[in-house]
C-alpha cells in the first residue's frame, strides 16, 4: 500500500514520506478520479475508508472537495503528524485535516455528505470527536455515529 512507501517507512526521511504520499494524491486527483469522471459521467465521487483508510479517505474529501460528493469515515483519523517526527512543512499541514479545514471556509464543504463513524471504545474516537467539534463551529453538516461497545475492529465498520 501506500503507508508502506510513505507514512509507515521509518527507514526514509519525513521530508521523503510526505513527497511520496504526495505523488499518490496527485495521481488520484489527475488520473484516477478523472477516470472514474468519464466511466461514470459524473462531476463527483463517493470515498470511504475504515482506520488509516479512514484518514486517506478523509484527506482527499477535505483537499479536493469539488471532487467529492460523500464522505463515509470509519474510524478515522485527521492528523500524519506522528508519522513525520517532528518534520513540518505546506504538504504536512495541507494533509491534515485536522488542521487546515479548521481554518478554511466553510462554503467549500458545505455540498458534502459527511459521515464520521466510531465507537465508545475505539482508539480514534477522541480524533473523531473532535474533527466533529471543528465541523460543528465551522457550520458544517455532517453526521456523528457512535456505537457501544466495540472497538476499533471490523464489526465496527461493516
Amino acid at each position: 500500500t501506500i503507508d508502506s512507501w510513505s507514512f509507515y517507512d521509518e527507514k526514509i526521511l519525513p521530508q521523503q514520506r510526505i513527497r511520496n504520499y504526495e505523488r499518490y494524491v496527485q495521481f488520484l486527483v489527475q488520473e484516477f478520479v478523472p477516470y472514474i469522471q468519464k466511466l461514470h459521467k459524473t462531476h463527483r465521487v463517493a470515498v470511504a475508508g475504515a482506520s488509516f483508510g479512514g484518514y486517506h479517505a478523509a484527506n482527499f474529501a477535505f483537499r479536493f472537495p469539488d471532487l467529492v460528493s460523500h464522505l463515509f469515515c470509519l474510524s478515522g483519523a485527521f492528523s500524519i503528524r506522528n508519522f513525520m517526527d517532528g518534520y513540518s512543512d505546506d504538504l504536512v499541514y495541507f494533509n491534515c485535516p485536522r488542521e487546515f479545514v479548521r481554518n478554511d471556509e466553510a462554503w467549500k464543504y458545505k455540498h458534502m455528505h459527511i459521515v464520521l463513524s466510531t465507537s465508545d471504545q475505539d482508539i480514534c474516537r477522541d480524533k473523531n470527536v473532535e474533527m466533529a467539534e471543528i465541523l460543528r463551529i465551522k457550520g458544517i453538516d455532517f453526521w456523528y455515529d457512535e456505537r457501544k461497545w466495540i472497538g476499533h475492529d471490523w464489526p465496527l465498520w461493516r
